[in-house]
């Protein structure tokens, strides 16, 4: 089976924040071990801080305080004074760091001033103006890297498009790693506010295209070269071409982005072709790195052949720093070789916005499943600048012969078309898969297609046949309404639909209006609503804040090591049609019970009134609407905690519809028994598994409701010495997923899975204390902003209400092979 999944880096600042290409088809071949996203960091800090170790008195990075009086030599090193200081300047920004830092502050004003001359020199100091604020006094010095630029590019013959290590245009020398630098710095202008002409663009594609070689690769000298030796291929600079060649295809955005089928480019998918069997000549060193990460985020690929680009990179440079934080991997420490591996580990990790799906194979390879690939390119970068996360993002293009778990790279996987969507069981298994362990699926029909929208709305009834039909997003929605850009403000809002289990949305559909043409074509000022929607949604994915690195993930796995040492039997309730509205959600708890208490969770669904409660010790009640037991599944489940046996119930969701039935059902249940709130001191939050460190509540959540205080809100019935009835009105269920999500009621992932841990631990032992295996892990993650103080309570917004629990997943009954399409 052959398959790919692509990862494409998009800050809004980054050179290569543009077109992104569909990847080749690649056979899946895990790293024996990965870097550990904390080694990552780890690695990131030391290497920043050797860099502002380097740093001289005079606050920038340069061996000499003034330029030479003449530039000599076609090197990195050589001609390029003002260099070191940019390069340094841009990886210490690029990895995190704030311009307004004191030291930073003196590198800028250095560059500001200084009098550089090199083609190289002046790229890097582009990239660093393209994070600084676009304010006035920022636009003259970036038409000055941008004019020198410009009138340092060759102009005539065989050379035109491409750049030497000084400004000499009337020479015919130029090699592909400092024109491929030329090209970087002016991307880098663009980002920062300069207007480059589409004749610009077109000579450097024309000179790339007209320098690759037959085998799709490039050299490092002029093609045109009289030394045969010259002509051997290099893995950087293909990468260089292959970067230049994705800059010029996005800058060149002249398409109508009309329903015309997918496109390709025969140029890049030569070149695709050739690292496909060449990547390991890009991994020898940090600059090869650099030219590797251009190619690796902006193609859209994860793998070249069978090998993962980052994993190969990052375990690279973490196996090679040096105690004081610098990476050597050639005859002495560089200090621009550790800028790279820097500006390789930082750039080639950012949060990914969404994931493109391409459900292509090789019976239908022409379904148009992109016709506009620079839609999320284009609107990747514009998220990226305009939503205030504070973070660099990330997109990818993905198809389902992926492992699930790759699949949460990202919170949304994006689905465009305009024919019917059809797709094998087993793919609708994995999308049914994705969704139920917390993630979200966006369709857009484009050019407004009715087949693609029906197709959709059937894939939805069949993935969860409850609720099984999409509604319009209500007005109230917090897609519409409480996330940074209000539907209010719309002049034209696109038409959403939404397919919600009651907790959260599960399926959103655009039938029309055609969100990706604006995206396509970046109409940001005519079709504003068109991204800011997209924004919205994406906010709304992960509750505002919840941006993971990659390789930082909520998707856990049983270790095969740990033996478990009990079993603990847990009843599912069926009561009414929404007891099940997350069904990942317990088997995710099941691998945390199994991987931190050596417990083995077994969990059925049971009708109560039937009889066959007497063989659990635990029975779990949620849902999203009104429950309604018959007296005779009362009667069941009073006798069940009678006899020693624990009800937990929670509001899916929050739901308010559900809680306003509980009380009523529980005094009917237990008359004259109290529903008390535990204590802040009570043995659940103190000795069961050890004190509970932290009490985290959603955003929304804390918004909307006034809470007496951040102490857990669980409530109880005592029978006997015990609590026989645990209740939270919060939800819980949602929480156990791990995925954050606005529009909930309830506690934060974290702590809802630590709540109902301890509740199971609780019941199984009878209420006596319980110690832990092992610590419970915390994400690897930035701190979240403080968190806002409670506003006045209002009625919580909640998707509509559903009816019966998703269909289990289906055994796989079809694979589709990938075959291989760049896209253009």
């Amino acid at each position: 089976m052959r398959r790919w999944i692509g990862v494409a880096a998009l800050g809004c600042v980054l050179a290569m924040a543009g077109v992104r290409q569909a990847a080749a088809a690649a056979k899946h071949k895990p790293p024996v071990k990965v870097a550990d996203p904390a080694d990552i960091q780890s690695a990131i800090d030391k290497a920043k801080a050797y860099l502002y170790a380097k740093q001289t008195p005079e606050g920038n990075w340069e061996n000499v305080q003034h330029p030479p009086k003449t530039y000599k030599g076609s090197s990195v090193n050589s001609g390029q004074w003002g260099s070191q200081t940019a390069i340094a300047t841009y990886a210490l920004l690029a990895s995190g760091e704030n311009p307004q830092d004191p030291r930073l502050v003196k590198a800028i004003e250095f560059l500001e001033t200084a009098d550089l001359q090199g083609t190289y020199a002046v790229c890097m100091r582009a990239q660093v103006w393209a994070f600084l604020p676009p304010e006035p006094a920022l636009r003259p010095l970036v038409r000055r890297d941008a004019m020198w630029l410009l009138a340092a590019m060759k102009h005539a013959g065989k050379s035109a498009g491409f750049y030497e290590a000084v400004a000499n245009p009337r020479s015919l020398e130029y090699d592909h790693r400092m024109s491929q630098y030329g090209v970087l710095g002016m991307r880098a202008c663009v980002q920062a506010g300069y207007e480059a002409s589409d004749d610009y663009w077109r000579a450097v594609q024309l000179a790339w295209r007209r320098d690759q070689l037959p085998d799709g690769s490039w050299n490092y000298a002029p093609l045109h070269t009289t030394k045969p030796n010259d002509l051997k291929p290099w893995a950087s600079m293909t990468a260089a071409g292959m970067a230049c060649l994705l800059v010029t295809q996005d800058q060149l955005t002249s398409e109508s982005a009309e329903c015309r089928g997918n496109a390709v480019n025969p140029y890049l998918d030569k070149a695709t072709d050739w690292m496909d069997q060449h990547l390991k000549g890009a991994i020898d060193n940090p600059q090869a790195l650099f030219d590797l990460e251009r190619i690796g985020d902006s193609s859209g690929r994860k793998y070249y052949g069978t090998d993962d680009w980052y994993q190969m990179g990052a375990k690279m440079l973490l196996g090679n720093q040096q105690p004081d934080g610098s990476f050597q991997l050639g005859p002495k420490v560089s200090m621009e070789d550790t800028c790279f591996g820097l500006l390789f580990l930082a750039w080639g990790r950012a949060p990914v916005l969404m994931n493109k799906l391409d459900y292509s194979d090789d019976e239908h390879p022409n379904v148009p499943w992109n016709e506009r690939p620079r839609d999320l390119a284009h609107l990747t970068a514009w998220v990226a600048k305009e939503a205030e996360l504070g973070k660099f993002l990330n997109w990818q293009f993905v198809n389902l012969d992926a492992p699930v778990d790759e699949l949460h790279d990202a919170p949304v996987i994006y689905i465009a078309g305009n024919q019917a969507l059809e797709l094998s069981e087993e793919e609708e298994a994995k999308l049914r898969e994705f969704v139920e362990q917390g993630g979200m699926l966006l369709f857009n029909a484009d050019c407004d297609n009715d087949k693609f929208t029906d197709s959709v709305k059937k894939l939805g009834a069949r993935l969860f046949p409850i609720p099984g039909e999409f509604r319009d997003l209500p007005a109230d929605h917090p897609i519409y309404k409480a996330e940074q850009f209000p539907a209010a403000d719309w002049k034209e809002p696109p038409k959403l639909l939404g397919l919600t289990n009651g907790v959260r949305e599960l399926m959103l559909l655009v039938p029309s209006g055609d969100v990706s043409h604006a995206w396509e074509t970046s109409a940001t000022s005519t079709h504003a609503s068109s991204f800011e929607l997209a924004a919205d949604i994406f906010l709304y994915a992960v509750d505002k804040q919840h941006l993971h690195e990659k390789g930082d993930t909520f998707i856990l796995k049983p270790d095969k090591a740990i033996k478990p040492d009990r079993t603990i039997k847990v009843a599912r309730l069926e009561v009414g049609d929404t007891w099940d509205p997350e069904p990942g959600g317990w088997r995710r708890l099941a691998v945390v019970m199994h991987n931190l208490d050596h417990v083995k969770l077994e969990i059925q669904s049971v009708k109560p009134g039937e009889g066959n409660l007497s063989a659990f010790k635990i029975a779990h009640l949620t849902g999203t609407a009104k429950p309604r037991l018959s007296e005779q599944a009362g009667e069941e489940l009073k006798k069940f905690v009678e006899n020693g046996g624990t009800l937990i119930i929670d509001a899916a969701g929050g739901s308010p519809q559900f809680a306003a039935g509980v009380e009523p059902m529980l005094s009917a249940m237990f008359p004259g028994e109290e529903l008390k709130t535990l204590p802040p001191d009570h043995l659940l939050y103190t000795s069961i598994d050890g004190p509970l460190e932290k009490t985290g509540f959603r955003q929304y959540a804390l918004r909307h409701l006034q809470l007496e205080s951040r102490a857990p809100q669980i409530k109880g019935i005592d029978v006997g010495k015990r609590v026989g009835v645990f209740y939270s009105a919060l939800d819980l269920t949602g929480g156990l997923v791990g995925e954050p999500v606005d529009g909930v009621l309830g506690y934060d992932p974290e702590t809802a899975t630590a709540l109902m841990e301890r509740m199971v631990l609780y019941a199984d032992s009878g209420g006596q204390p319980v110690a832990s295996h092992a610590p419970a892990p915390s994400p690897k993650k930035s701190a979240p902003p403080p968190a806002p103080p409670p506003a006045p309570a209002s009625p919580a917004t909640q998707p509509a209400e559903t009816s019966t629990p998703p269909a289990p997943i289906k055994s796989p009954t079809k694979s589709k092979s990938k075959k291989r399409k760049t896209a253009q």
